[in-house]
């Protein structure tokens, strides 16, 4: 079966720098049964794709153009199967231009329900094009099948896995360190987890923090001033912005203790599943799928205030009997229900039958 994967436009591929989508795309489908017969199709600009097949278009700022050079691509593979990422305009438009060929539109985020009847027409109109809906989580698939009931029928949730060798490390009560891995953004709760590292190193001074930041340069003055105050402690805090994967694994294998504080609906919450198979203690918000993915084995504080996570925080640097119990008991979670390999089985069977429908 020959499967066209579309990032969506400004997408690269890298796997240098990759963004969550992108590794979703390239955790499950190197365990595909499919793999040797899949194309991603990504814009120009990445310095190294890995070892999947990749087709890059030229990195069009107007969608339109960037659009119709995927469509052309799409006509040359001849493909069986189109699984289209994230963005509606554009998904539709390559659905549209291929009506022969079945389409799954995979979504990343929590759908908003939207307001008016305007809108709910348009979205109704755009998600009919498609012969399936992917969503990673369950609490997002209901989500999307309570505000679009016909289309309860072809949504379906296939949670994001992750390679769990690659983030393993043994739990370890020596560690020290208090980690974020995650966007440096207002809504993520980086500010508020910056401002209880700093209350949390000053009464626990045997104590250190990594903060890796992505999309930095998005909030870029904001994002600095909330790591303002933390050069004082000198090397107790490392920080480090727009970090490869590899850098973020290496982190977390040192962390012992991870915050995942987001202040939004969470389509899922990988971040926190990462954390777990490198065998720390996570504290999370619960907000949306966050606790699809971590299930009873996290610290959850909500609402999240620099006051409520320096308090789990110091908890769990308190009692490190239970630190260490999260952090075994999260990571036998994540072993047994998010491996990468058995989400790709799930993602495959769907694309069998989509094929087989036709």
């Amino acid at each position: 079966m020959k499967i066209a994967i579309v990032l969506p436009p400004r997408f690269t591929f890298d796997r240098a720098m990759p963004n969550s989508i992108e590794t979703v795309v390239r955790t499950l489908n190197r365990y595909s049964r499919y793999r040797a017969e899949i194309t991603v199709i990504a814009d120009e600009g990445a310095d190294q794709h890995g070892d999947l097949t990749v087709l890059t278009v030229p990195a069009e700022r107007n969608r339109w153009r960037r659009t119709a050079h995927v469509i052309e691509a799409l006509r040359e593979i001849g493909p069986d199967l189109l699984e289209l990422h994230q963005h509606a305009p554009t998904a539709r438009r390559i659905a549209r231009a291929l009506p022969g060929i079945p389409s799954l539109f995979y979504r990343h985020n929590y759908v908003k329900p939207p307001s008016g009847w305007f809108r709910r027409w348009r979205h109704r109109r755009r998600n009919q094009e498609f012969d399936a809906h992917v969503f990673v989580s369950k609490v997002a698939r209901d989500a999307f099948a309570a505000a679009f009931p016909e289309f309860g029928g072809t949504s379906h949730a296939i949670l994001n896995g992750v390679e769990i060798a690659d983030w393993h490390a043994e739990p370890d009560p020596a560690r020290r360190l208090i980690a974020y891995a995650g966007r440096a953004a207002p809504e993520k709760g980086f500010g508020e987890f910056c401002a209880a590292v700093d209350r949390v190193l000053d009464a626990h001074p045997d104590w250190s923090a990594g903060i890796y930041g992505s999309a930095w340069t998005t909030h870029g003055a904001w994002a600095e001033a909330q790591v303002a105050s933390l050069e004082r402690f000198g090397a107790r805090v490392e920080i480090a912005r727009n970090q490869p994967l590899d850098a973020v694994q290496a982190l977390l294998a040192r962390a012992a203790i991870v915050a995942v504080p987001s202040h939004i609906f969470e389509s899922f919450g990988l971040a926190a599943v990462e954390a777990h198979a490198a065998g720390a203690a996570v504290i999370s918000s619960g907000r949306g799928g966050l606790r699809e993915a971590s299930g009873p084995h996290a610290s959850y504080v909500d609402p999240i205030t620099p006051g409520s996570l320096a308090a789990a925080i110091t908890a769990l640097i308190q009692d490190p009997d239970e630190r260490l119990r999260l952090a075994r008991d999260g990571q036998a979670h994540a072993v047994s229900n998010h491996s990468a390999a058995a989400r790709a089985a799930e993602l495959d069977a769907l694309r069998t039958r989509m094929v087989s429908a036709t």
